[in-house]
């Protein structure tokens, strides 16, 4: 049978997402809707063969920041992991480079950390929300 020599080709980039936040399962879809060629597979981080699959995975980093798990399964964060994300999203790809103009970087990296200390501040009635209230 030829589906027996077939190989599952998974996609190129893995986003790791906090499933419990509303902001992040919102920004999950949004990114979706958007992706490229199936570039980009999303993976909740409460999924416990998430460390089983990507080894170098710390649950700490998963629970406090966004995190991409590139092709050559090198893991990137927070502000550097949207970057990476823009381009594979249809139209931002062809603006991502502003990211590495000077003080872009800087700025991109604030904003980031401002989101991720009061994302579930913004939507009250999910699971993970309470913890920062």
């Amino acid at each position: 049978m030829a589906l027996q020599n077939e190989q599952l080709v998974s996609p190129s980039y893995v986003i790791v997402y906090d499933s419990t936040c509303h902001f992040c399962s919102r920004l999950k879809d949004w990114i979706l809707l958007r992706v490229v060629d199936d570039t980009i597979e999303v993976v909740d981080n409460q999924d416990r063969a998430l460390m089983e699959r990507f080894e170098q995975l710390n649950m700490i980093d998963c629970h406090n920041q966004m995190v991409l798990i590139l092709p050559s399964k090198k893991l990137v964060f927070g502000a550097d992991a949207v970057y990476h994300i823009t381009t594979q999203l249809r139209f931002y790809k062809y603006i991502a480079f502003c990211y590495w103009i000077p003080g872009v970087n800087l700025l991109c990296n604030l904003i980031y950390k401002w989101i991720t200390k009061n994302r579930h501040n913004w939507q009250r009635n999910c699971d993970g929300c309470h913890k920062n209230v």
